[in-house]
């Protein structure tokens, strides 16, 4: 698997050599999400859309699947087929969305190569009962819930999320 850049690294990386360069002056807002996601290659449905965003230059990916926002039909490959073959042709940053809601999910996408995952939902539903009390009470669940699939799974770092992993016979 080709060496990747952390994807937070990439990103403060881009910014920093911006900011540097006279890009971005002291009173001037960053990047728009827009903006960014042109830049970082954001959204890519296909693994022939990983490879021209390296191309291209991007700094990063977000692989998403059918699964990502209700929108089936989009080559309807998804995005846990789609990491591990990015992963194997690309050395960009992957970025994991589109149906992941819990830590298995996440555990799952970390083991198959992604750099990060992005969880939306979750987020929403505890902002919506609880405002930032409801969003900060997600985020402690999400932990704890990771915590114990690592633990299940036999892993203490991250860097033991390996995509063996998913195919070992349980203990």
């Amino acid at each position: 698997m080709p060496q990747r850049t952390p994807i937070w690294t990439a990103i403060a990386h881009s910014l920093r050599s911006d900011i540097a360069a006279g890009v971005y002056g002291p009173d001037d807002k960053l990047p728009t999400e827009s903006a960014l996601a042109a830049r970082f290659g954001v959204n890519r449905h296909t693994v022939r859309h990983a490879i021209k965003a390296e191309t291209i230059g991007c700094d990063a990916i977000s692989i998403d699947g059918f699964e990502c926002a209700g929108h089936p039909g989009e080559d309807d490959i998804p995005g846990l087929i789609l990491i591990p073959c990015a992963a194997d042709r690309v050395r960009l940053p992957i970025i994991a969305s589109g149906g992941f809601g819990d830590a298995r999910g996440l555990v799952a996408a970390l083991a198959l190569g992604a750099d990060a995952v992005l969880l939306g939902r979750p987020y929403l539903y505890g902002l919506a009962l609880g405002g930032q009390e409801g969003v900060e009470h997600v985020l402690r669940c999400l932990l704890a819930e990771l915590d114990l699939t690592m633990g299940n799974a036999g892993c203490s770092t991250l860097a033991d999320l390996v995509p063996d992993l998913l195919t070992r016979s349980p203990r």
